[in-house]
């Protein structure tokens, strides 16, 4: 895990894409809370999502 969550701390989330860059898609542990390896997996299910979508092919993974 690469973050601690707290009552007081507050949760991380990327939305994966970053301005001003196109065709830049981003996923790891480290772009949602708590992070960990079950995150990343999913983070780069998501962006795979992201990828198809932005190709107009079908998202069904």
């Amino acid at each position: 895990m690469s973050f601690i969550t707290t009552p007081a701390g507050k949760q991380i989330k990327m939305k994966g894409r970053l301005k001003g860059i196109n065709n830049l898609y981003v996923a790891g542990q480290w772009t949602n809370s708590p992070g960990g390896l079950p995150v990343a997996a999913a983070g780069g299910k998501f962006a795979i999502q992201r990828i198809l979508r932005n190709e107009k092919r079908s998202i069904e993974i």
